[in-house]
């Protein structure tokens, strides 16, 4: 009887602090600060549901503020466990030393990258190593509002695929009072950047060497890509100059075209929110010689942390995040996993998302360098090919080749800080 009662008090002593331990927190940070962080706050509502052990801390910060705090947190000592950011900051954030490698934890977690598309995860891989999972991919296409379209005599069911069909469609829907534009385009924002270098790419173009020692915009496929944009304003006028906010004017139907990402779709405070407004969207038509998008991706990792308890957590949250991120693809962004297809939750997007599925097979990411991305590439107007994009727009009759010379130099600097 002894015995008996003394194994049932040494049981006790094992199971009750198991029972009643406190949950492990860890704190993500991400830079989803519109309509689209309530669907990044309702992956981590279902991931703590699921796994109460762990208790997650969200905080959004704007994209620039992120960066800021992460490095700062990161020196002190005390960085967020989890983060969500785009490829692009993979390889930097890495070569910071400050990512968890996490691909042998995610094999003892039973992690399959067979319910992926192809190439998704190997987005977040570094010489082989995983350091971040996918959450979506995000490419540009062509949005169009199928009203203008159709009092303009145009098919819906037929968007321009070329550059001269674009400009056909586009003069027929302009009105001479400029009461309505043929096609939007951002000369003083960041969307523009992205328009830009889907078209950049269709001409072959290449921004650095391979070994990133030399920039290689000062180019062919530059001077035509900006020669066609600039036409579309100046020569065709079928966009108006000095345009700062295309995705506003086309919901409020002052132009019948304009090149954006998947972000435009979400069911909040997107475009399919906006009353009366009837649009599809198709692949950006072609510009160049071949099939090309500008693409990036969000992507969740871990940061190193000291706690391997910590750390733990957070791989199980990224691996949740990734493998439940048709949550988070009802923004509107584009899904990584193959059971997206049929999912009822993302029904209500099929249709707006064709154009950006059709474009999958044809999107390229950015250089994914590990040092100096921010300062090269970054689409803020103080950046060298931002800088250059607008100067030869705002203006009728722009020096292509001192423009062109300009960003160039400015971009062989930064690099040669970098890359010696």
């Amino acid at each position: 009887m002894r015995k008996k009662l003394i194994l049932v008090l040494a049981l006790i002593t094992v199971l009750i602090p198991a029972v009643f331990a406190a949950p492990t927190n860890i704190d993500f940070w991400y830079g989803m600060t519109g309509p689209d962080g309530a669907y990044i706050k309702s992956i981590v509502d279902a991931f703590t549901a699921a796994n109460p052990d762990v208790t997650v801390t969200a905080n959004a910060y704007a994209w620039a503020t992120l960066w800021t705090k992460l490095d700062a947190a990161y020196a002190a000592g005390n960085p967020p466990q989890a983060i969500a950011f785009h490829v692009q900051e993979v390889a930097p954030y890495n070569s910071k030393g400050m990512l968890e490698p996490i691909g042998d934890k995610l094999k003892q977690l039973g992690f399959n990258k067979d319910i992926y598309l192809p190439s998704m995860v190997e987005s977040g891989q570094i010489n082989g190593e995983q350091y971040s999972l996918p959450i979506d991919v995000h490419p540009i296409a062509m949005y169009y509002n199928v009203d203008l379209f159709k009092a303009a005599g145009l098919d819906p069911n037929k968007p321009p695929k070329t550059y001269d069909e674009l400009v056909s469609a586009a003069k027929k829907m302009t009105k001479a009072d400029k009461s309505l534009f043929g096609v939007g385009l951002e000369q003083k924002n960041d969307i523009q950047f992205y328009g830009f270098m889907s078209f950049f790419y269709q001409w072959g173009g290449k921004l650095v060497s391979d070994d990133y020692k030399k920039a290689l915009f000062d180019g062919e496929p530059a001077r035509k890509t900006l020669a066609q944009l600039h036409d579309l304003i100046w020569k065709y006028k079928v966009t108006p100059l000095g345009e700062e906010d295309a995705r506003g004017d086309f919901k409020n139907r002052t132009n019948a075209i304009v090149f954006s990402g998947p972000w435009d779709n979400a069911l909040q405070g997107g475009f399919p929110s906006v009353q009366g407004l009837h649009y599809k969207t198709a692949p950006v038509p072609l510009f160049g010689t071949t099939p090309a998008t500008w693409k990036s991706s969000h992507q969740v990792a871990v940061i190193k942390q000291r706690d391997q308890s910590k750390v733990t957590a957070a791989v199980r949250f990224v691996k949740f995040a990734s493998e439940n991120s048709i949550i988070w693809n009802q923004s509107g962004m584009v899904p990584v996993l193959k059971a997206a297809a049929t999912d009822s939750r993302l029904a209500p997007l099929k249709e707006y998302s064709r154009g950006f599925m059709e474009s999958l097979s044809f999107a390229k990411f950015m250089p994914l360098l590990p040092k100096g991305w921010e300062e090269l590439f970054e689409a803020s107007p103080d950046r060298p090919i931002m800088k250059a994009i607008q100067s030869y727009l705002m203006v009728e009759n722009p020096d292509a080749n001192a423009i062109l010379k300009d960003a160039n130099d400015n971009l062989n600097r930064i690099l040669a800080r970098y890359y010696k």
